[in-house]
Parts: C-alpha cells; sequence; structure tokens
C-alpha cells in the first residue's frame, strides 16, 4: 500500500501512510484535487490515518448510540477520543490531538465511515485555524462571485446548472473552504440524480451517457416509491446510495465558456429559500450570517451529537462557527430570493441571473 498525501490549498495537510484498495479509491475520488506527492515533514500533517490490525476495547465515560453515528467517547493518551464499533468490534477511532488520528481495521465496508469521519475532522481543524468548510454553492459571472446558500432540497443545484449553462464560472455546487473572504474549491464536479434529469431536459442532449443515466434513475425511483411504503424511515438514508444513485459531471461540462475556478473573492451574499413567488430583497450582514449559519448546522446535523459530546467532555476543544464566519465574511452585499417550488428551474434562473447582474 502506496502512502498517500493530500494538501487542501494549505490550509489543511492529511498523511495516510498505507490506504486499502476501496478506501483509497473513496478519497482519491472525493479529494483528488488534492492529491500531492509529499507534505515535507510528517510533523506538518493536520491530520494522520493509520490502518490497524485491531482497536483496543476502552473503557468509555460516555456513550452515544441514538444518532447515524454511534459511539463511545474515551480518553486517549490526554486526549479525548471517540470509538466507533461494528457488531460490537471497535472499528474506527478518531483521537482528537494535534494531529488529528484517525485509526480504522481494514475491513469491507468501511470506507464510507472513515470518509465520514475525515469530513468531520476536517471541519474542526479548519475552524481551529480560523477557517471553514462550507455548505453551499459559487458562482463567478463576470468579475462578481456570488455565495448562494440555502437549505437541502431547495433546488440550489439546478440553479448552479442553468447558471453554468449560461457560462457562468464555477467553484462550488455543495462545499467549500472559506478562508479570508475567499471560497476555495472542494470538488470539481457536480452530483446529479434522477430529479435534476427530470427537471432539467437539456442535461440529457449533453451525452449519451447522461440519457442511459437518467432512465435508469427514473426506474430507481418507481422502486424507491414502493420500498419506502414498507421499510421504517430510519433505514432509508443508509439506502440511499442504492435507491438514489447518482452521476458525478465535470462543472466545465455544461457550456464551453464556463471556467473551474480554484479560489475566488466573494463580492455577494444570496440566501434561498421557497416561496409562493418570486421575490428579491437585499438583506442586512447579521441577517445573512444567521441564516447561513443556520444551514451550516443542519448541513452536519448527523455530526451534531459527536461534536457536542467532544466537546462537553473537553470545552477547550470547542469553536465558534459563528464567529469564525463573522472574521471571514467581508462581502458587503446580501440578498435574501425567495424561489417558487412550481416554477420551470430555467425560468427561474433567467430571473435570478437578472436580479444578480444587477447588485
Amino acid at each position: 500500500m502506496e502512502p498517500v498525501y493530500f494538501d487542501c490549498h494549505s490550509l489543511l495537510k492529511i498523511r495516510a501512510p498505507g490506504i486499502p484498495g476501496k478506501l483509497n479509491q473513496l478519497l482519491c475520488r472525493e479529494l483528488g484535487r488534492f492529491v500531492t506527492k509529499h507534505l515535507g515533514s510528517p510533523a506538518r500533517a493536520d491530520i494522520v490515518m493509520e490502518p490497524v490490525a485491531n482497536i483496543p476495547e476502552p473503557a468509555a465515560f460516555s456513550h452515544h448510540m441514538a444518532s447515524r453515528f454511534g459511539f463511545r467517547v474515551i480518553h486517549s493518551r490526554g486526549s479525548v477520543a471517540a470509538v466507533f464499533e461494528h457488531r460490537g468490534t471497535p472499528d474506527v477511532m478518531v483521537v482528537f490531538s494535534d494531529p488529528v488520528k484517525i485509526f480504522y481495521r481494514d475491513r469491507i465496508g468501511i470506507e464510507r465511515r472513515v470518509y465520514a469521519m475525515v469530513l468531520f475532522s476536517m471541519m474542526r481543524v479548519l475552524n481551529k485555524k480560523n477557517s471553514l468548510l462550507c455548505h453551499g454553492a459559487v458562482v463567478r459571472h463576470h468579475k462578481n462571485a456570488f455565495l448562494l446558500a440555502g437549505p437541502r432540497g431547495t433546488g440550489k443545484t439546478m440553479l448552479v446548472l442553468s447558471l453554468l449553462r449560461r457560462g457562468w464560472d464555477y467553484l462550488s455546487d455543495d462545499k467549500f473552504m472559506l478562508r479570508d473572504n475567499t471560497a476555495h474549491i472542494f470538488q470539481p464536479f457536480i452530483v446529479l440524480r434522477g430529479h435534476h434529469f427530470s427537471a432539467l431536459p437539456w442535461l440529457g442532449a449533453l451525452d449519451p451517457g447522461y440519457d442511459g443515466f437518467a432512465r435508469n434513475a427514473r426506474r430507481q425511483t418507481r422502486i424507491q416509491e414502493q420500498i419506502t411504503r414498507f421499510l421504517p424511515r430510519k433505514w432509508l438514508p443508509s439506502l440511499d446510495r442504492f435507491l438514489n444513485p447518482c452521476i458525478r459531471v465535470g462543472a466545465d461540462a455544461f457550456s464551453r465558456q464556463t471556467r473551474i475556478l480554484d479560489s475566488v473573492k466573494l463580492s455577494a451574499g444570496v440566501l434561498l429559500c421557497h416561496g409562493s413567488q418570486f421575490t428579491a430583497a437585499r438583506v442586512s450582514r447579521g441577517a445573512f450570517l444567521n441564516g447561513f449559519g443556520l444551514i451550516q448546522q443542519m448541513a452536519a446535523r448527523e455530526f451534531s451529537d459527536l461534536e457536542k459530546m467532544i466537546n462537553y467532555h473537553d470545552p477547550g476543544l470547542g469553536t465558534d462557527a459563528g464567529v469564525i464566519l463573522d472574521q471571514n465574511m467581508a462581502a458587503d452585499t446580501f440578498v435574501k430570493i425567495t424561489l417558487p417550488p412550481d416554477k420551470r428551474p430555467d425560468a427561474m434562473a433567467t430571473e435570478v441571473a437578472k436580479c444578480l447582474e444587477q447588485l
């Protein structure tokens, strides 16, 4: 197993001395933009990942098994750690030291659990460095870069796709890093699902493979509708990737004029929400920061119990994400836009584009 290193815009560095095959594929697919040959001194890594044969059975001082990531909190050599089990056996251990250490057993199916802990560790490390891993879209038109923020299901991805088709530049659809009012790219692709192809018919015409995926996705949707009638709701999140398949498409595939940006200074922040009719109104900086902060909490809700439990047992590990956001957001124009859910996405994008171009 070859060592793998990730350097995320020099804001965060990950060292993995040896990663098993499927986990290696997952990490390189999700974080492939940051793969580098070396990080220099091993001490420069912020997160270290190590496979181990066994994780010791420690005595826990706090149990929390109700969330999707059931875990136990322990002390490990003077640091707070979280231990996750698989069928009663310790499976993954995250030690919140400096650097953060992620130990995991090499077993079939562990890849997504480890990647989830990598994301969680990245969020905490960036916060300690007065930076953020944010949920939101960032697009640019001419010299103005707009942060589009809204809860999942608002239609943000379809809006971004329509703007890219018009030749706007791309930095983010889902996650990006924020430091000193500069957004840094996290992934150069957009994850498309069946409902995107249903709402935007022109997507299927871009590539024959996309049209084939769309047909399969529609069949999966009909299967999903039947399964959800009989399965308990708590089982559905873990089956999502099987019931709701996706395809990753490079953001520059939608227009020849679109450029994928590495970093960009933010010009304005936009809050998106559903409403009975299209409206656009300026809001205060405080209102935007409050709304954007709530969106971040909702996007990271699967980690919220773990975050709270770790901070409870060691308050020194906690950070105030609201303060960090306030210090890193220097744009002076903020808008709230309501999107009627019954309007065609392309027509909606036309109105949003006109609104943003006038800012």
